[in-house]
């Protein structure tokens, strides 16, 4: 039960960052328009901080010190396949059948940007892919299968990462702060 509940916030984690690089889009149009690599590095940005939190969370509150409990080191590969079912449908779906649902919306066919500038979809089922993954889309070429499998990835090297630093109870932001706010107090009491 542990790990479908982990999943699910995952991935209402995942649409939260697409709802936030969406909105995003439009104070910083010209961003978009202009400089779209730069636009999607400060998505992706937002994508591995929101992705990273939740999996130290997870890693953190297993790493506890409890008399008898041994933390399940299964956990991020079971988070990982589990998370990875609907990005994987999706980019079957698009391999299988690139035309299975016909639209007359102009960036539905490819003829027009898909809001980012040289971000085109092939088709419906592709349009689906590209918005799931949508913090990548100035990093992924249009049709780039190789780039497509690549993305599948991303979140489980995050899903590690932050479970085991979790798991080790190391915070980055602990460590910054003890290093930026308390630096001058211990200058002062060596002076």
């Amino acid at each position: 039960m542990k790990i479908f509940k982990a999943t699910m916030s995952l991935y209402l984690n995942q649409i939260f960052t697409i709802i936030i690089s969406l909105f995003l889009v439009f104070p910083f149009y010209k961003v978009v328009r202009s400089k779209p690599m730069i636009f999607s590095a400060v998505t992706v940005l937002i994508y591995l901080m929101f992705m990273y939190s939740y999996s130290w969370n997870v890693g953190y509150r297993d790493g506890r010190k409890i008399p008898g409990y041994m933390p399940d080191r299964g956990v991020p590969i079971k988070l990982s396949i589990y998370t990875a079912i609907l990005p994987v449908c999706l980019l079957l779906f698009r391999l299988i059948a690139p035309n299975a649902i016909s639209s007359d919306i102009l960036f539905l066919k490819g003829e027009s940007d898909f809001f980012l500038l040289g971000c085109r979809t092939v088709g419906v089922p592709d349009f689906f892919y590209r918005v799931w993954f949508f913090p990548f889309a100035a990093f992924v070429p249009t049709g780039n299968i190789f780039a497509y499998i690549l993305e599948l990835f991303i979140l489980p090297v995050v899903i590690f990462a932050g479970y085991y630093v979790g798991l080790k109870r190391f915070s980055i932001m602990a460590f910054l702060k003890k290093k930026l706010l308390f630096a001058d107090d211990t200058k002062k009491k060596k002076g």
